[in-house]
């Protein structure tokens, strides 16, 4: 084993208490964050001792799998497998939610209710949600602490981001919903409904969540939310069917990461910016793929983003639609470093075939203005910080929502998007 891991190791046995526990593994991840900086992280496997490996490969319970971030050494997540530990730390007597708080502002440099509220208590889990001075926050992190009948630990977990001093951008909320009707009005969209358990198919209007700017101006979609992606918006077109012949190969998006490379701080791949060059290739080769995969569509499929991912180049392909769908139609296609070849396609078509036999009940009798009067008293607003890539900073918006749906048949209204 390197030398270079022997403090880590060190500290991760005196903090969780493994003196029962011998060394098993260990291996190197990276990834980017949202604030596009490389992020390494060592994860180290301990066995109980006494234990061993199961016939089938798999971890003995008790096993723990800690991982811990390369330079700041702060702990990522701590699993004991089947929630039984042989630690006797970290340890909260009665479940006591003031020491647990306390515990994780001491790890993790956060504070209590400023950059971390409590969002769920359930037994002996406790479900913690990023926010700013109690305002949440948009993509949010989040730490989720369990423990056993003793009060130890048996699953914990930091995902981030948690915002920092001059990471936001502070202001008084302006919005009401008055003052988004137009936009709400706008969002309020036909969907056809299913009921995966009758097996039918029902006309719901229904709202397409969405941000809006503390300006009233601006607007961002709700989900997915991915940062890192170039937008490319084309719509993918073709006269007759292309001749090229695609050969898919397997795709790993795995990959080895070496502690020198750790200790380096190598940039991630994924930060290499995508050259315009590179996106031409993608929407030729896309058009060229599209037109023998789906020949009479010309025109019906946008190219809307492109994304780098462990080595890879990712079309994200979206079918055109005029209304709300669950389940949008999407294709990616996968490219190789550089845009030169496609390597392989996902086509998420499965969750369209699930629905195709379902039964249509009921005819469109309501319209949109009217059921958009009825839902009015159901929406929601709420105040969100956003982060905004272009400004590296998270700005304020409301996030317009409801769980609710009015039937396009009968007018009944009821939590269908729960």
């Amino acid at each position: 084993m390197d030398a270079r891991l022997k403090p880590y190791l060190d500290l991760i046995e005196k903090k969780f208490d493994l003196k029962n526990y011998t060394f098993k593994d260990y291996h190197l991840s990276r990834k980017v964050n949202i604030f596009n900086e490389t992020v390494y992280s060592l994860t180290i496997e301990w066995l109980p001792e006494h234990a061993s490996v199961e016939e089938d490969g798999s971890n003995p319970d008790g096993t723990a799998s800690i991982d811990i971030d390369i330079h700041t050494k702060q702990v990522y997540s701590a699993i004991f497998v089947n929630g039984l530990t042989y630690s006797s730390g970290p340890t909260f007597k009665s479940n006591d939610l003031n020491q647990i708080i306390s515990w994780i502002e001491t790890e993790t440099g956060l504070s209590y209710e400023k950059q971390f509220k409590l969002t769920k208590q359930e037994d002996r889990q406790f479900l913690f949600t990023a926010c700013w001075n109690g305002t949440a926050i948009y993509p949010g992190g989040s730490i989720d602490v369990r423990l056993d009948q003793e009060g130890r630990i048996v699953f914990y977990s930091v995902i981030e981001p948690f915002p920092s001093d001059g990471d936001v951008y502070e202001e008084s909320f302006a919005l009401t919903l008055h003052k988004v009707d137009k936009i709400a009005e706008k969002q309020w969209q036909f969907i056809d409904y299913p009921d995966y358990e009758a097996e039918t198919i029902t006309p719901v209007y229904g709202i397409e969540e969405i941000f809006i700017g503390n300006d009233n101006e601006s607007t961002q979609e709700y989900l997915p939310y991915s940062y890192g992606q170039t937008p490319v918006n084309q719509v993918l077109t073709w006269r007759e069917s292309s001749t090229t012949t695609f050969e898919f190969q397997k795709v790993e998006l795995t990959e080895e990461v070496t502690l020198d490379q750790a200790f380096r701080q190598d940039p991630h791949p994924d930060l290499t910016p995508i050259s315009l060059d590179e996106i031409d290739r993608i929407v030729q080769l896309s058009q060229r793929y599209f037109s023998q995969t789906f020949p009479n569509e010309s025109g019906g499929w946008i190219l809307s983003a492109v994304q780098r991912t462990q080595g890879y180049l990712i079309a994200k392909i979206l079918k055109s639609s005029s209304g709300l769908q669950l389940f949008p139609r999407k294709v990616s296609l996968i490219f190789d470093s550089d845009g030169q070849h496609l390597v392989n396609e996902f086509d998420n078509h499965v969750m369209q075939e699930m629905i195709e036999d379902f039964h249509h009940q009921g005819e469109v009798n309501i319209s949109h203005q009217t059921t958009f009067q009825q839902i009015k008293p159901y929406l929601t607003l709420e105040p969100y910080y956003v982060y905004q890539p272009e400004h590296r900073q998270f700005r304020l918006y409301g996030k317009l929502d409801t769980s609710y749906g009015v039937n396009a048949t009968t007018g009944e209204i009821k939590p269908y998007f729960e």
